[in-house]
């Protein structure tokens, strides 16, 4: 048999005598890939916590094209633009044989000078890398180039503002083993993905997410929480679907998805907050679940939870509803109810 000692030695044993002691490798670092050596002279990197803190600009654009640099003298006034002639942008694994663990350089889309937003020659296919745990909010923010972006199973938070803004984002990719639980506000706001594959393990939904995603068409959701203005303004989205986890629907959540006509609430759901379908001119009859005990009344025609769907005809209760319906009807004044 083997045995490891105190000090990680491995032996191998037979009949009470030792015949061999092999000390096991310590802090071997990970193999630098090709592409990582070709790619890593275009990050800033700290070896000390694994991570990735900005991008080199100005950098020389070599035989694959790839660099951010200006388009003038004057990085106050001149265009910063991201090149690569690649289809797919990969972050290295690792930089100068350490591991990449993490993206903290904190990006602001109105400072050309802090993160990895610019302009494009073309737009590419974003892989964040296994083993990458974080990214903070806002580091990818306004980059055009981005069409496509896949994410690692080892991200288990997407920040404020990540991918905000990426008005070519078209895909997102969840690894099937992801372990995501918060999107968080604006992360995914202004894209222009048709769907999007919102992974069950997310439990929260942070302000704005999804917001002003104008070529959205369906969703499915699992997330307990979806939060103040997730999906509004998602102009194309017209079929809304809730897992039995959907708890709360905060403020705003599908205000003015104008083309929003079929929604199935989920039994567990409890709150319905205020101005939730807000403008849902489509939207023509809702059921509401046993499991909803507060639905936002407003004041007169004001901050129900359905102001302004003028078109709303029937609101559909379950007899037995510990609901009580107020006389502006949750701002659908004109709906009728009904039990069944």
């Amino acid at each position: 048999m083997y045995i490891v000692d105190e000090n990680d030695n491995v032996s191998y044993v037979l009949d009470g005598k030792i015949y061999g002691t092999v000390e096991l490798a310590k802090d071997i670092e990970p193999e630098e890939s090709e592409e990582d050596k070709e790619l890593s002279r275009f990050f800033t990197f700290n070896e000390e916590t694994g991570a990735i803190t900005g991008i080199v600009e100005n950098t020389t654009k070599d035989a694959n094209g790839i660099g951010w640099y200006y388009d003038g003298d004057n990085p106050q006034t001149a265009n910063k633009i991201f090149s690569y002639k690649k289809d797919t942008l990969t972050i290295p694994k690792t930089i100068n044989g350490k591991a990449v663990t993490s993206i903290t350089q904190k990006g602001i889309a109105e400072d050309p000078n802090s993160d990895f937003s610019g302009n494009s020659e073309t737009t590419i296919h974003l892989i964040i890398p296994e083993g990458i745990t974080s990214i903070d909010g806002g580091t990818f923010a306004s980059c055009d180039w981005i069409n496509e972006v896949t994410l690692p199973s080892t991200l288990e938070r997407i920040e404020d503002n990540t991918f905000g803004n990426c008005k070519n984002l078209k895909k997102v990719n969840f690894s099937s083993e992801n372990k995501i639980t918060y999107i968080g506000e604006g992360a995914f706001k202004h894209n222009c993905f048709e769907e999007i594959n919102i992974p069950e393990s997310v439990t929260e939904l942070g302000r704005k997410c999804f917001s002003n995603s104008k070529l959205l068409n369906s969703i499915k959701l699992s997330a307990v929480l979806v939060g103040d203005g997730a999906f509004q303004y998602c102009e194309q989205l017209t079929d809304v679907q809730f897992n039995p986890t959907v708890r709360t629907i905060d403020a705003h959540a599908f205000g003015a998805c104008t083309n929003l006509h079929n929604v199935i609430l989920n039994e567990g759901l409890t709150r319905i907050e205020s101005f939730v379908f807000e403008f849902c001119n489509n939207l023509k009859e809702i059921r509401i679940p046993l499991s909803v005990e507060y639905i936002r009344e407003g004041h007169k025609n004001f901050e129900g939870a359905f102001t302004d769907c003028r078109n709303l005809e029937k609101i559909i209760l379950k007899e037995g509803t510990s609901l009580v319906v107020p006389e502006n009807k949750w701002g659908a004044t004109n709906a009728q109810i009904i039990y069944e």
